[in-house]
Parts: structure tokens; C-alpha cells; sequence
């Protein structure tokens, strides 16, 4: 999930998904998994 993530917001749509919704405000750079979670 991790991978397919960043490579949404590298490509850019992750960035358009956001945007339709006008949330693009709250985007993220970079999906990044919680070790405290997840060790």
C-alpha cells in the first residue's frame, strides 16, 4: 500500500484526487509507514 502511495503522489494523482475534493491543502510528499505500529 505503502508503494503504490508514493507512486500516486509522484505521478501527480494523488495530488489531482486531492485537489477535485479541494482538500490539497492537506497533501502529504511522501507516504511513510508508522514504526511504532508497525516495528
Amino acid at each position: 500500500v505503502q508503494a503504490s502511495l508514493n507512486s500516486l503522489i509522484k505521478d501527480g494523482t494523488y495530488q489531482q484526487i486531492l485537489d477535485k475534493w479541494s482538500i490539497g491543502f492537506g497533501a502529504v510528499k511522501e507516504s511513510k509507514r508508522n514504526e511504532e505500529i508497525f516495528g
